[in-house]
């Protein structure tokens, strides 16, 4: 019964598998490996002396030993040089749990993409059913990922991919992605093998969307690779972005009149008739948003909460955990809250200090009430404690640290989405749309992942690179 079962198992597993011989293979291994301990048991019940029998017996065991180790290691090159991710092709839906085979991945990508690479067709994406573009950093989540771009059901009009560190498998399948999509135009993959950080990584896609025209980003859609989402989810969630975000055009079109006009009467009077502060795509350690006056930047904590409360900006895929998982942001709220705060290295926190700064604009938050969400958590903390790649071990060094928290105490006074601490971020001393970047931290804490740093190293932020931008104190 057990041999027949398990011959079923196998069946079912590599029934889709062209070769006859592999099956034929893997039902031979089945049946030697349950019929083996019953034939060694009749090779002890014969009768014969002690002696003979112990010493039998020994050499017997041990063919019995090296005939199972051989069709184990044969077993291992069949399914090598067959293909094992045939193995895994159970379900053309790819549901929750289903990983799709390397084929499958590369073809869900071409089909959230609308690109045939063979007759190099490109499909339409102008529809209000298309996510205008999504970035999603990549470190170690090489699975998780091909699971979620063949579980996504809706059309991708821009892909962004981030890779952060070296990990081999992973540069391998963004080479071939590019390889077979790159000439497209809808897929942009960006590599760091030093390790830029989440918060960068983002911000790599953030930058990318302000740089396009409005009519082709109205919101950024970004999202870990860790997740899966029910068929109705996606086509609903952006069914209310446009509905809920429609009159954000207009009050864009505002903003960049009025900051077009800076410094005004509500500049700060040691700036005015100075440069104003603004930084560019491609400049200094300063980030500032694009499209926030100086009229709401320098006003009351309560005037600035009611600036933006008419708008929302983000929409959250998960309601009962972190908004940040997945998460589409709008232009208009990238274009006043500002960008990531790259300070938060390697990864965790820059969520929480985000959605602060959202609140402060007064931005509302929806959430989802729809359809199914799963989201394994922490996917690369976990991953990292397990595996011993370069990558597992230099994240496992660097998160060791607790980095990010002394910039969470520093900023808002609070490690992590506590009670207490500080309204506004450094305590009202910098605008909330504003960070300035420690370079030379970040590469104290990134030399000491790669086991470059004699010692803990220092992880407190230079606040001398804050006084420049002060509000208060001058």
């Amino acid at each position: 019964m057990t041999i027949a079962l398990e011959g079923v198992f196998f069946f079912v597993q590599i029934h889709t598998e062209p070769s006859l011989g592999t099956f034929f293979f893997f039902t031979s291994f089945v049946f030697f490996q349950e019929m083996l301990p019953w034939l060694c048991l009749q090779r002890d019940m014969r009768g014969v002396t002690r002696g003979l029998k112990t010493e039998a017996t020994s050499l017997f065991w041990k063919g019995c030993f090296i005939f199972l180790l051989t069709l184990n290691l044969l077993s291992m090159l069949m399914v090598f040089f067959f293909g094992f991710e045939s193995l895994l092709d159970d379900d053309p839906a790819y549901g929750f749990g289903v990983d799709p085979t390397r084929a499958d991945y590369i073809r869900c990508v071409g089909e959230r993409l609308l690109v045939d690479p063979t007759t190099r067709r490109l499909g339409g994406n102008n529809g209000t059913d298309v996510i205008p573009l999504m970035v999603v950093p990549l470190m170690l989540d090489l699975m998780d990922f091909r699971r979620m771009m063949c579980n996504i059901n809706v059309p991708i009009r821009l892909l962004v991919l981030v890779q952060n560190g070296r990990e081999a498998m992973l540069s391998l399948y963004l080479q071939e992605l590019e390889r077979v999509y790159g000439w497209s135009g809808r897929l942009v993959v960006s590599r760091h093998p030093e390790n830029i950080g989440y918060s960068a990584a983002v911000n790599i896609g953030l930058r990318l969307a302000l740089s396009l025209p409005r009519e082709e980003v109205p919101f950024v859609f970004v999202t870990n690779s860790d997740v899966e989402f029910s068929p109705d989810l996606l086509p609903n969630l952006l069914r209310d972005v446009h509905e809920m975000t429609r009159h954000d055009a207009a009050r864009m079109d505002e903003l960049a009149a009025e900051v077009a006009n800076e410094p005004s009467e509500y500049s700060p009077v040691l700036r005015r008739g100075l440069r104003v502060l603004r930084s560019t795509v491609n400049g200094s350690r300063l980030s500032t948003s694009a499209l926030l006056p100086d009229r709401i930047r320098y006003a009351t904590v309560k005037e600035r909460e009611k600036a933006f409360s008419k708008h929302y900006g983000n929409f959250c895929a998960y309601y009962k955990g972190t908004c940040f998982t997945s998460v589409i942001l709008t232009r208009l709220a990238i274009s006043t809250v500002g960008y990531f705060d790259e300070n938060f290295y390697p990864a965790y926190v820059e969520d929480f200090d985000y959605s602060l700064r959202l609140r402060l604009l007064g931005f509302q938050e929806r959430n989802v009430l729809y359809g199914k969400f799963v989201h394994r958590s922490n996917y690369n903390i976990r991953l990292s404690n397990k595996v011993e790649l370069p990558d597992a071990l230099w994240y496992r060094r660097v998160r060791s640290l607790s980095a990010n928290d002394a910039y969470a105490m520093m900023k808002w006074n609070r490690p992590r989405a506590c009670c207490g601490g500080y309204k506004e971020p450094y305590d009202g001393m910098v605008p909330l749309d504003v960070w300035v970047k420690d370079e030379a931290r970040i590469q104290r804490i990134r030399a000491y992942g790669h086991d470059e740093e004699q010692g803990v190293p220092k992880v407190e932020y230079d606040r001398t690179l804050l006084y420049p931008v002060r509000t208060k104190g001058r």
